[in-house]
């Protein structure tokens, strides 16, 4: 056992298991920040966002971090 904090062990379940609940939370802020972003559009800018891929929808990785920063596993 490390006695560094900042090191974590582990297994690979258990690595896969963090992941899901990193991706499910993520997925669940940057749903709802997108739809609220395309409600506000009108068919004009939907039209462009949806021609490029979606990319000008793409959070910025500033406000990804503080997602992640945000993401509580306790529960």
């Amino acid at each position: 056992m490390s006695k560094n904090p900042d090191i974590f062990v582990f297994t690979r379940e258990g690595l896969h298991q963090r992941d899901m609940q990193v991706a499910a939370k993520v997925h669940q802020a940057t749903v709802l920040r997108t739809l609220r972003k395309a409600a506000s559009m009108n068919s004009g800018q939907l039209i462009q966002a949806c021609s490029n891929g979606g990319r000008s929808l793409y959070w910025e990785p500033s406000q990804l971090e503080k997602v992640v920063n945000a993401i509580d596993f306790d529960d």
